[in-house]
């Protein structure tokens, strides 16, 4: 299995100063032992940048980037999504809505009516991913939704689709309600 490391500096005060690491190669590097990790650390510090620590992350095996999320619309109130992700989210605009919460069954409906389904049941010699795990993580989302009422987003992009699963590899969480650390005036 391989490791992706990233430096972790808590501290950091500019957007710069993540170009830096960035640049320097100490951003995401993979690794395969400790003596790896020692070298990313001493490459860190030879260059004046403070790294509190590692995180350390497996990497997500080859397959299907796919977006699966939600959203609380005003008016009918929490929708679930699933996509094409990484690039093709914007591009191809390849996604299916409805309402949460959702089943298993509606949630395979979804993931069949995008228009790159067939990607997923093994385009051009590759495996088929496994759309039962798709589906699973599209009902405990919309789930999710239901029962957290503070949730105002949820984008999970990329989900890595694979004969192994589903991974999601980046997220974003957005709560309704003020900003985290804003103060209510009245």
């Amino acid at each position: 299995m391989s490791i992706l490391a990233v430096v972790v500096q808590p501290d950091r005060r500019s957007v710069g100063e993540l170009h830096t690491t960035r640049a320097l190669n100490l951003h995401e590097k993979q690794v395969d032992g400790i003596g790896q990790v020692d070298e990313l650390l001493a490459t860190a510090a030879r260059h004046g940048v403070v790294a509190r620590g590692l995180l350390l992350e497996p990497m997500a095996d080859a397959g299907v980037e796919l977006i699966v999320g939600i959203e609380r619309d005003p008016s009918f109130g929490p929708c679930v999504i699933v996509g094409l992700g990484g690039v093709f989210t914007e591009v191809l605009d390849d996604v299916a809505l409805r309402l949460a919460p959702v089943t298993q069954a509606v949630a395979m409906a979804m993931i069949d009516e995008l228009r790159g389904a067939r990607l997923l049941d093994g385009a051009r010699g590759g495996p088929p991913v496994d759309k039962e795990a798709v589906a699973g993580l599209i009902v405990d989302l919309s789930r999710l939704a239901v029962d957290r009422g503070d949730l105002f987003e949820v984008d999970l992009n990329p989900v890595i689709a694979s004969a192994d699963g589903a991974v999601a590899v980046d997220g974003l969480v957005v709560l309704a309600g003020p900003p985290l650390g804003s103060v209510a005036h009245g």
